[in-house]
């Protein structure tokens, strides 16, 4: 089915772009944990029970991001949106990419890329 679906748990993809020490933000708490950004995926690893979350491509609304140490995601039908404090600064082409991936899924589409099939 072509529901929306956030697991809570760390489900690995094929092919790691990237990973950063993370702070998922709740409140005034939180867990640690390793965000990863697999090819098809955003996977949020943490070692405290019912935190890990994974989340398709297809799944996530928007990311966005108002610092190099800052990352969000909205999901699809989701009440809630995704806060993460990084322990290490996110690279600016590292977000392009992720946010680039995203929108394309959409059908949006830079000026000066060439027309190609997004799968």
């Amino acid at each position: 089915a072509d529901s929306r679906f956030v697991a809570r748990l760390a489900a690995p993809g094929e092919r790691l772009e990237w990973e950063l020490p993370a702070k998922r933000l709740r409140g005034t708490g939180g867990a640690a944990g390793v965000l990863r950004v697999y090819a098809d995926r955003v996977v949020f690893a943490s070692h405290k029970p019912g935190e890990s979350r994974t989340w398709r491509d297809a799944d996530i609304a928007m990311v966005s991001s108002s610092g190099p140490l800052l990352l969000s995601l909205a999901v699809e039908g989701a009440e809630e949106s995704y806060e993460f404090q990084l322990r290490r600064s996110l690279a600016p082409e590292q977000y392009e990419r992720l946010w680039l991936r995203l929108e394309a899924r959409r059908g949006m589409r830079l000026l000066n890329e060439e027309k190609e099939t997004v799968k």
